[in-house]
């Protein structure tokens, strides 16, 4: 009986191997994404593809880029670009980011800010391994300082409530910041062309393997066009 379901296993692993509706796909992304981005994409591709299955990580920029070199995820959605060749990076959209302060900051009725003015200004952030920290040290390191970041997370959720604490400043992805009255931080919008972060699929260099992973692959990349339309 153990030989019968050893050769069932296999016939369909075979089989999920070449077929693009079967089989399951690891698919990687930053913590952020996982409340917009990776629903939508995931609810559109299930109405063309419902039998194909999906395990999801949430996790670092650096730790998804990781697995996607070592074969531990399939494909991953990241921010920004990894450095090297070794991976096959796909641009998807941009993301602008804001400014987050407290609600009784002396920025917080301006219309719109640069990053050089607040080079006097103590920060919140991610941790170094995280996309957003990363794409943060960039944009001050452009506009001519380097921040003083005073506090550092692993969840965007805890660096909006630091902020709304009064504990200092951050960058933070415009899409689900606060805008609202009453709100404890505010988000302002940044003039800095820099201001915004590529959100791209890693794949292996040498592209996705499994029917179910090259069709998805596909159908994410096709996204782009959608989204640079």
């Amino acid at each position: 009986m153990r030989a019968i379901g050893e050769i069932d296993g296999a016939e369909q692993r075979i089989a999920s191997l070449v077929d693009p509706d079967r089989g399951t796909v690891a698919l990687g992304f930053l913590h952020s994404y996982g409340t917009w981005l990776v629903p939508d994409l995931l609810a559109g591709y299930r109405r063309i593809a419902p039998a194909t299955n999906f395990e999801l990580r949430g996790a670092a920029a650096d730790a998804v880029v990781d697995d996607v070199h070592q074969g531990r995820l399939d494909l991953g959605l990241t921010s920004p670009r990894p450095a090297g060749d070794d991976l096959r990076w796909t641009p998807l959209q941009d993301e602008p980011l804001c400014l987050l302060v407290p609600s009784g900051h002396r920025l917080a009725r301006r219309r719109s800010v640069k990053a050089a003015e607040l080079s006097e200004e103590e920060f919140v952030a991610l941790q170094p391994v995280f996309g957003l920290r990363q794409v943060t040290d960039r944009l001050c390191t452009a506009a001519g300082f380097r921040p003083r970041i005073t506090m550092e997370c692993t969840e965007l959720s805890t660096l909006r409530a630091l902020v709304a604490a009064g504990l200092g400043i951050a960058l933070v992805p415009a899409k689900g910041s606060p805008s609202g009255p009453g709100d404890q931080a505010v988000a302002v919008p940044l003039k800095d062309p820099e201001a915004r972060r590529t959100i791209g699929l890693v794949a292996p260099a040498e592209g996705p393997r499994a029917a179910a992973v090259v069709r998805f692959y596909d159908y994410v990349c096709s996204t782009a066009h959608a989204y640079h339309a």
